[in-house]
């Protein structure tokens, strides 16, 4: 019981790695759980959508990379200024 309640937090949580983790757990001691064998299907697929999602927001950051790395450098001086007064 203590894993279900878990993989239903992780679930709610959209941590679906570890939900597929507690939902295998689930199949251990229950391998015909119904429930749990329609949620590992479906989280399967949400963490292939995520690393899907993922690698588009990699490969845009990698085309506009150079103009962000400019000004990114600005504000982390104005914070060792501040440092310093300090």
């Amino acid at each position: 019981m203590e894993s279900a309640s878990e993989f239903l937090r992780a679930e709610m949580s959209q941590d679906y790695h570890l939900a597929k983790k507690l939902c295998q757990m689930i199949l251990i001691y229950e391998p015909e759980n119904p429930e749990a064998k329609e949620f590992l299907t479906l989280i399967e697929e949400m963490l292939l959508m995520e690393e899907a999602q993922n690698r588009e927001e990699e490969s845009e950051e990698d085309s506009s990379g150079e103009s962000e790395g400019e000004s990114s450098e600005e504000p982390s001086e104005e914070s060792s200024d501040e440092c310093e007064d300090g």
